[in-house]
């Protein structure tokens, strides 16, 4: 809120009629008998600016089957938050730094244009040493622990325990915070201790305990800031 005369206050205006982005997720999975599997994500989004867009389809670009049209957010069903939204999994193939996708436009005012989105990193780099693991542990109300990568503080952070009746049981941030992640200086030990939440938000499990002889995944994710991510996913049976 602006409660007063305000000065030196410069605000710029969007230029292009549109805007496009891609990011990568690059996903590890460790299995129960310590099988290692890795595979990637691509995500798409594109954006008014200066027009409102009323179609939006990827046209060209590496590692895709294409033309695909893409369904804009916040339709009847939408579960995604505003603009032209699509994501692939990429198999066989490694996403590339500099690899360019096309995007054709077409406005609400009928006029059309091309827009382009490039990769601006794949991390290689993952959370490691994640605690508990199916073997390691009997606990029903485990500690959550992992070793954050080199450079720590480059990062944001989610962890996901999942799953009773095909949803989430535990997230950090919940669903309903405004943090996109927390931080290695909120967490700096790499330890979430059962039914507590060390970023002070006040995200806890949905459930008691968990169950002896049932089989979770629970997983670490960093991204940089340019929403490029590398999730480690293992598996737990206490």
């Amino acid at each position: 809120m602006i409660s007063g005369p305000t000065s030196n206050l410069n605000l710029t205006l969007p230029s292009a009629n549109a805007a496009a982005t891609v990011t990568t997720q690059n996903y590890e999975s460790v299995s129960s008998g310590s099988v290692t599997y890795q595979s990637y994500l691509l995500s798409f989004q594109v954006n008014g600016e200066v027009k409102v867009p009323v179609a939006v389809e990827l046209v060209s670009g590496p590692n895709l089957i294409h033309p695909v049209d893409i369904a804009i957010c916040g339709g009847a069903g939408s579960s995604c938050g505003h603009g032209f939204q699509i994501y692939f999994p990429v198999y066989g193939d490694t996403p590339n730094v500099g690899d360019s996708y096309s995007f054709s436009v077409t406005y609400s005012d009928t006029t059309t244009a091309t827009v382009t989105a490039t990769v601006s990193a794949v991390l290689s780099v993952f959370p490691t040493n994640l605690s508990p693991q199916t073997g390691t542990s009997t606990s029903t109300t485990p500690t959550f622990s992992w070793s954050y990568p080199a450079n720590p503080g480059n990062y944001t952070y989610q962890f996901i325990l999942c799953c009773s009746s095909n949803s989430d049981i535990w997230d950090i941030p919940g669903s309903n915070s405004n943090a996109n992640g927390f931080t290695s200086a909120q967490i700096p030990l790499g330890q979430i201790p059962w039914n507590t939440d060390p970023t002070g938000q006040g995200s806890l499990p949905s459930v008691p305990n968990l169950t002896l002889g049932t089989t979770y995944t629970w997983s670490i994710q960093l991204q940089d800031s340019n929403g490029n991510s590398a999730q480690t996913q293992v598996q737990y049976t206490p």
